[in-house]
């Protein structure tokens, strides 16, 4: 079956610089004959107990051990999820989602043929093969996710990092939080102004995963380089003259004539 070409994208977060019209206008540097809709209402006509109830059941509370879908969530678990979906408060710092289970009631609720990425500031995990859940930057597949939260947490910081910012923690929070400030260049923060330089990047990567099942690429210097540290992150997303590398302009070029673009 044809798949569609348009691309629906919603953000459904509270990232204040956060601006889907200017990812698009960044993603179209690549993809000029794609058709990109806008979207912001589309979980809205669901938004319910119920929805607040399944996205709890979602919940991570042992990195170590697969999330139950049959475990009943408490009142408390659901009220506040509800009250994320109504942009009554913000996403907890801290709360961990499977990220296929939360997928999963995203297909339930779209079904249209069209590619929907949905960006969430909620931090995504699945199971690696070491039997524990990881923050993820992006579930793929349709609908793809994007987590805001997975970006900054995801890609690894170096140790000493991790070191500093506990020492830092136990002797003042002003201080754990100028840490941030001083490290920014090297590290993505939360709300941080270059987010939207950055999620172009792993757009192009569920573009790529729909349309040819490959969304990474070995190449540093290109934008579906799939990086495992923050370093790495920020050089193939942010350096100025990295783009697709020539077999991805290749692929990309087939992917176009594919859709008769």
């Amino acid at each position: 079956m044809k798949k569609k070409s348009k691309t629906i994208i919603q953000y459904d977060g509270c990232w204040k610089n956060i601006i889907l019209s200017d990812i698009t206008k960044r993603c179209k540097k690549y993809l000029k004959s794609f058709n990109f809709a806008i979207k912001d209402e589309i979980l809205k006509p669901f938004i319910s107990e119920e929805l607040a109830c399944r996205i709890a059941l979602c919940r991570i509370t042992d990195i170590a051990k697969m999330s139950n879908p049959k475990q009943k969530p408490f009142p408390a678990e659901i009220s506040l999820e509800y009250r994320i979906l109504t942009k009554k408060t913000q996403v907890l710092k801290g709360l961990l989602y499977d990220g296929f289970m939360f997928q999963h009631i995203l297909r339930k609720i779209y079904n249209d043929p069209f590619l929907f990425i949905y960006i969430t500031d909620r931090l995504m995990c699945t199971m690696g093969q070491d039997g524990r859940y990881h923050a993820r930057t992006i579930i793929l597949g349709n609908p793809a996710i994007v987590s805001t939260t997975g970006l900054v947490e995801g890609p690894a910081k170096v140790s000493s990092y991790y070191r500093i910012k506990f020492a830092l923690s136990k002797v003042s929070p002003a201080l754990d939080a100028g840490l941030e400030k001083v490290l920014e260049k090297n590290y993505l923060l939360i709300d941080d102004k270059r987010i939207n330089k950055i999620i172009p990047g792993y757009i192009l990567q569920a573009i790529f995963f729909h349309w040819t099942g490959e969304p990474f690429c070995s190449d540093k210097m290109c934008r579906l380089y799939n990086a495992h540290w923050q370093k790495e992150m920020l050089e193939c997303q942010l350096q100025r003259g990295v783009g697709l590398c020539e077999e991805h302009r290749k692929k990309l070029g087939k992917i176009l004539c594919m859709m008769n673009l």
